[in-house]
C-alpha cells in the first residue's frame, strides 16, 4: 500500500469506530425530545413534545404515568395495547385521545373535535 493511504485509512478506520460507538450508546437521561413521530392507521401524527414539554410548562406526569418515570419512561404501546385492553386498560388509541384531546379541550386550545383529526392525524 501507498505511504499517502496511509491516513486516508486510519481516519476511515477511527471515523467507523466513533460511528459504531455513537450508535451504541444509550440515549443520555433526561434529555427531551423536540418532536416524536406515532405512527397508526389513522396517519402518522407528528408530537411537538419540547414546546409541551418547556414551552407549555408540563410537568412529564401530566402525560406519562408516575411509576413509569422513576424507571425510565417506555413506550405507552407496551402497557396500552389490544391485549391488556381485554382487562379493562384502554388501548393506546384511546389513552392518547382521552389524555390529548381531553387536556385541550380543558384548556381550551388545540384540536379536541371529531373534526379536527386532521390538525393531529397526517395522511
Amino acid at each position: 500500500m501507498e505511504k499517502r493511504l496511509y491516513p486516508i485509512v486510519l481516519l476511515t478506520v477511527l471515523l467507523a469506530l466513533l460511528a459504531a460507538a455513537g450508535y451504541n450508546l444509550p440515549p443520555s437521561e433526561g434529555a427531551t425530545p423536540i418532536r416524536v413521530l406515532l405512527d397508526n392507521k389513522g396517519g402518522k401524527i407528528v408530537f411537538e413534545h419540547k414546546a409541551h414539554a418547556e414551552g407549555y410548562g408540563l410537568e412529564c406526569s401530566s402525560c406519562h404515568h408516575a411509576e413509569n418515570l422513576d424507571k425510565g419512561i417506555s413506550p405507552c404501546g407496551e402497557c396500552h395495547n389490544a391485549e391488556t385492553a381485554e382487562f379493562g386498560l384502554l388501548n393506546r388509541m384511546e389513552a392518547f385521545h382521552q389524555s390529548c384531546m381531553g387536556c385541550h379541550e380543558e384548556v381550551g386550545s388545540g384540536p379536541y373535535g371529531k373534526a379536527q383529526c386532521n390538525q393531529c392525524h397526517l395522511k
